[in-house]
């Protein structure tokens, strides 16, 4: 017995195969569940695609753009780096940031191996004045 899900505004409707409804749930709640299983660990492949094949199914009828997944923790872990790469690199850009900030994010970014280890000219003589 497959029963069918369909997204009728912020409720999920399940329908059994005479199209009676069987539930009605929260689009939020349901859409979570399926985000959960595809991010849990303990879930086997199988299940992953099935979920990533739900979530395509009721992002599309809700009118979102569906969110591609990865399962592959290397693309994951790549991905994340640049971003946190990428949000250092914003904060030494940010006008309102305050000199301690834009250090902080040029020592880290140094460490990443993300930017030059050598200051550039002028930095160090700024760098020299903010320790005394």
């Amino acid at each position: 017995m497959v029963n069918h899900l369909e997204v009728n505004g912020k409720k999920v409707i399940e329908k059994d195969e005479h199209g009676n409804v069987v539930s009605e749930k929260d689009y939020g709640r349901v859409r979570a569940g399926y985000q959960a299983a595809l991010h849990n660990p303990a879930t086997s492949v199988e299940t992953k695609r099935t979920a990533e094949k739900m979530l395509r199914t009721l992002e599309s009828q809700h009118g979102e753009a569906p969110v591609v997944h990865h399962d592959n923790p290397e693309h994951n872990d790549e991905v994340h780096l640049h971003r946190v790469i990428g949000s250092y690199k914003a904060v030494l850009h940010r006008p309102t940031a305050s000199d301690e900030a834009k250090r902080h994010a040029k020592e880290v970014l140094r460490e990443m191996g993300a930017l030059s280890p050598t200051p550039e000219p002028g930095e160090e003589e700024a760098e020299e004045e903010d320790r005394e």
